[in-house]
């Protein structure tokens, strides 16, 4: 049994697998709540990725000393399913490998999927404290993808920026056109993030001449976008835990 870990900025996920299958899984917001729900669950080994360096090594050092033995830490330099077509791999997020990785086995399992189909795309979206959109080629290439603030940060900024806007939330939103400057500016916002799916799409039928698109959606702040997007997808928010799992396994499997 492999117990998951997704820490990031505010939540931390958590997940039981039986191989490919998620048995169980919870939302932390603490480390050391984590580490207690590890304990009252049965599992052989830990794997953990996070791009907040801190609350990572609080969690490696907590679980050692309780398991006496090292977490699976997600790093730039473990093997993956995906082949890594990106000019600079070290600074690639291990967040944007994980959740490209999740997307692209939970693609590949669909009865649907065809291996021949040379011009299929994936998208793999995490609108979370950074809003980010990976690519994904059919032949199981990650070739890039864009990053940019998120939903809060851009709130926030248009607040801290300025001196007389207003700090709003999405809960301010009542039309495209908003009728007063709360609404205006959630709409610009809530527009602005469900936009970039629209470029990504637009980019890959024009450019890229793809027929075939598959859209997966994650997320801490996604259900409040969702509603603003226009395309079919598929909203998985453990998207980044089904990837740990995954290159826990290529890992443990190819070694």
């Amino acid at each position: 049994m492999l117990f998951a870990v997704d820490i990031g900025n505010t939540n931390i996920k958590t997940a039981l697998f039986q191989n490919e299958e998620l048995v169980k899984k919870i939302i932390f917001t603490s480390v050391e709540d984590v580490i207690n729900f590890a304990k009252e669950n049965e599992h052989d080994v830990a794997a953990v990725s996070s791009v907040v360096p801190k609350r990572l090594k609080r969690f490696v050092d907590s679980y050692n000393s309780s398991f006496k033995k090292e977490p699976f830490v997600i790093k730039n330099n473990l093997l993956f399913n995906l082949k890594i077509d990106y000019e600079t791999p070290e600074t690639l997020g291990i967040d944007r490998i994980c959740s490209s990785e999740g997307a692209f086995v939970l693609y590949k399992n669909l009865s649907t999927y065809n291996s021949n189909s040379d011009n299929a795309y994936v998208l793999a979206i995490d609108f979370g404290t950074a809003t980010t959109v990976n690519f994904i080629s059919h032949a199981g290439v990650f070739i890039g993808g864009m990053i940019l603030p998120g939903l809060k940060m851009m709130f926030e900024s248009l607040k801290s920026g300025t001196a007389q806007l207003p700090l709003v939330s999405g809960e301010d939103f009542d039309s495209v056109i908003g009728k007063s400057t709360r609404e205006s500016i959630a709409s610009g916002v809530l527009n602005a993030q469900a936009g970039v799916v629209d470029r990504a799409v637009n980019f890959i039928k024009k450019l890229i001449a793809a027929p075939s698109i598959k859209i997966y959606i994650t997320g801490g702040v996604a259900e409040n976008i969702i509603p603003f997007i226009d395309h079919t997808f598929v909203y998985e928010p453990n998207l980044v835990l089904f990837g740990i799992n995954r290159i826990f396994l290529k890992n443990k499997i190819d070694k």
